[in-house]
């Protein structure tokens, strides 16, 4: 295996992709951020998107074995939901590479903490992202670990700030107003791909996980006493909620001057694709993510937990 870094992940994403000529179409759980297929589109590669399970909120594994073998997928990419990493995981991606060898396997981890070591042999390329509201957020980059017969090289794309931008506008405009992309949005010069690297990024990587896990271990520990909570195996990235009263939840937060979160929105249903993903849907309309980033406090969260304390209703369901 070999490691190699850039701007943030989708740029290492596109730079191995290229360089081996990937084509034809790749199969992405529903529940991801829209810039992943939105990478795979700019190389022309064909996003088809599966549901989850309603048991884990992973890719649902059985209906994707099938579209795998049906549909001629060349390319599986298999996120995290919410950071969680299992055994199971690692079983189906081997199971996917003995079966389907041709398919080329992204172990998409950029909810998780990022591991320079991968000592497993299914995945092709294994993902993680140090940007924005990431576990480790240092505001820049994303890396990736790929297999030694894969070829990798940095490809100059015309960058845009302003087309970024719209791109980060567009995808807000769809979730409030309910509408689907506009391709000519997504196919634009929103992906930036840089030469100029930073020697420190692995060092300044190591450092700031540590204050990052101190921090985020304080404030799930306040928030563990509200009824809801999935277990912490979902909770590395932000704080996780299953509520019957999901919206009323959210709206009481930013009510009181707090803030929350119910990523991620199914890219089916008429938005990226007409694909009905009910599952998807289900986890979209009840979950509540909470901040426990460096963009919240202790103080914060105390707040945040007395007030969902009295409102909260749990779904009586956990995986």
């Amino acid at each position: 295996m070999k490691i190699k870094y850039n701007a943030r992940a989708c740029s290492v994403l596109y730079n191995v992709l290229k360089a081996n000529g990937v084509n034809g179409k790749v199969l992405i759980p529903a529940n991801i951020c829209e810039s992943v297929p939105a990478t795979y589109m700019l190389l022309g590669i064909e996003p088809v998107f599966c549901d989850i399970s309603i048991v884990d909120y992973q890719l649902d594994k059985d209906t994707a074995m099938k579209m795998l073998g049906d549909l001629q997928i060349s390319v599986l990419h298999y996120n995290h939901t919410y950071g969680f990493k299992s055994v199971d995981d690692d079983l189906f991606l081997e199971k996917v590479k003995k079966k389907y060898p041709r398919v080329l396997i992204v172990d998409d981890r950029c909810l998780c903490f990022p591991e320079i070591d991968y000592e497993g042999e299914a995945s092709d390329i294994v993902l993680y992202s140090t940007g924005y509201v990431k576990c480790v957020d240092i505001g820049w980059g994303g890396f990736c670990i790929i297999n030694k017969n894969l070829d990798y090289q940095e490809y100059v794309l015309e960058f845009s700030e302003a087309n970024l931008v719209e791109f980060d506008r567009h995808i807000k405009e769809c979730h409030s107003e309910n509408l689907p992309i506009n391709k000519e949005i997504i196919l634009s010069n929103w992906l930036e791909i840089t030469n100029g690297l930073r020697k420190d990024y692995f060092d300044t990587i190591k450092k700031v996980a540590i204050k990052s896990r101190e921090h985020k271990k304080m404030l799930n520990e306040i928030y563990s006493n509200i009824q809801g909570s999935l277990p912490l195996d979902y909770c590395s990235w932000r704080y996780q909620l299953l509520l019957e009263n999901a919206q009323e939840c959210i709206k009481a937060l930013f009510d009181n001057g707090l803030f929350c979160s119910n990523h991620y929105k199914s890219l089916g249903n008429g938005y990226f694709d007409d694909v009905y993903t009910p599952n998807a849907v289900y986890l979209e309309s009840h979950i509540v993510n909470l901040f426990n980033d460096f963009r919240f406090s202790c103080e914060q969260a105390i707040r945040t937990t007395e007030i969902l304390k009295q409102i909260a209703i749990p779904i009586e369901r956990m995986p």
